[in-house]
């Protein structure tokens, strides 16, 4: 999972900034079937990139992106990859 590796060789350089929550929780979704999935103490810090924010205060599957597809269809465009909701991006997966 490439999503995954990248995570493994970026870990050393965690410095719990939101942008790097947003990234740890990415990688997260992408080991429990491209979902969000948070454990009952989950999400622990602030996370947010661009308009992506997860709420921290709402906790494991109170959370509104508990279960919530993470990774759009990345098979029209190219390879490219986008969040839901995409940060900064009006275009589609068309």
């Amino acid at each position: 999972m490439p999503l995954n590796a990248a995570y493994a060789m970026a870990d050393a350089q965690n410095d719990q900034s939101p942008e790097f929550e947003v990234f740890r929780h990415l990688r997260n979704a992408a080991s429990h079937g491209n979902s969000f999935y948070f454990k009952k103490d989950e999400p622990r810090r602030s996370a947010s990139w661009g308009t992506l924010v997860i709420d921290d205060k709402l906790k494991g599957r109170f959370n509104p992106l508990f279960g919530v597809e993470c990774i759009g269809n990345n098979s029209k465009k190219g390879y490219r990859v986008s969040l839901h909701p995409c940060p900064n991006d009006n275009s589609t997966n068309e």
